[in-house]
């Protein structure tokens, strides 16, 4: 624990221990070498890199299942650019143990370094299935499709992790934020209206519909139909009671209308917003440009000010000496 932990005193005393009652224990023996291996590259001792290498190979040929010899040849290999090394031993211990994260990563890595496409996209996938919960891996397939120009298997594995019969959001917005960075605003426009017409909306967007509400209205507003973008904010705003997400859509509905002219209607939620949350960040940045383009910057500092002030305790609990 102490090795892979990286606290290398604490790994060498534990050893040296264990070395004084079992000197055959071949796991201590692989962690001296390792400790020794690291040293050694640290101190630019090329003769010790060789004989602690060295030993970690003898150890690993004699004993194929110590993971901690097969890592440190695997990155003696690395340093030497031997990659082709390095996924042989790699492989070798995924034989072993398929499940091994660590390996796993390293043939990920190994495969990108060699330009072998093909099978790299294969060793996420299996990857995937290992780890179906893992939402990195996930991304990691979608960075490599986007590099290679697969918009379409980029868009078609985000589609996959969205789950209408969740409560979690996070995998639809990812693929919104996608859409509208890789495909245009008219994708995440016409996206959004398909899903916010659906009734009853899905698990995952009637658990928290705020954002994409909100994504709503700025797309429509980006292509032009702003009457409609902030009507669709006022009908979810009206008759609400005062709450985070109401604020939310009070201060976007408060950017649009800065947008079309209608400073005296921003600041009116901008108001209503700070009435109800004093510390709102938006409504204060808002509010507080507007102070400085009338020269009121005393007024704009103070505003903003407040917030960075730490909350001081009431003077019944201060106990004098």
């Amino acid at each position: 624990i102490a090795f892979e932990a990286m606290s290398w005193d604490e790994a060498r005393t534990y050893s040296q221990q264990v070395l004084a009652q079992k000197p055959d224990d071949v796991t201590m023996q692989a962690i001296m070498a390792g400790i020794a291996y690291r040293e050694a590259v640290v101190a630019k001792d090329t003769d010790a890199i060789a004989r602690a290498a060295t030993e970690e190979r003898r150890l690993l040929a004699e004993n194929p299942g110590l993971m901690t010899a097969r890592r440190v040849v695997i990155a003696d290999a690395l340093r030497e650019g031997d990659l082709e090394g390095a996924l042989k031993t790699t492989d070798e211990g995924l034989a072993q143990k398929p499940d091994d994260r660590d390996l796993n990563n390293t043939r990920l890595v190994l495969l990108e370094r060699m330009g072998r496409d093909a099978d790299l996209e294969a060793h996420v996938l299996a990857m995937l299935g290992m780890f179906p919960k893992d939402e990195e891996l996930g991304q990691v397939l979608v960075r490599f499709y986007v590099s290679r120009g697969r918009i379409d298997d980029a868009e078609k594995t985000l589609r996959s992790h969205v789950d209408p019969n969740s409560d979690k959001a996070d995998p639809r917005l990812v693929l919104l934020r996608f859409l509208a960075e890789v495909r245009s605003t008219e994708a995440i426009r016409d996206e959004l209206a398909q899903v916010l017409a659906q009734t009853p909306l899905p698990k995952d967007v009637a658990a928290n519909p705020v954002p994409f509400y909100i994504l709503k209205a700025q797309a429509d507003y980006m292509l032009g139909d702003r009457d409609k973008a902030m009507a669709d904010l006022e009908g979810h705003i009206k008759g609400a009671e005062p709450s985070v997400d109401v604020d939310r859509m009070k201060i976007q509905l408060a950017k649009l209308r800065v947008g079309t002219g209608n400073i005296v209607g921003a600041r009116a939620l901008v108001e209503e917003v700070l009435a109800h949350d004093q510390n709102q960040t938006e409504a204060m940045k808002m509010k507080a440009e507007w102070l400085t383009q009338e020269d009121k910057t005393d007024e704009a500092v103070a505003l903003l000010t407040v917030r960075l002030l730490p909350s001081v305790p009431d003077h019944r609990s201060i106990h004098h000496n």
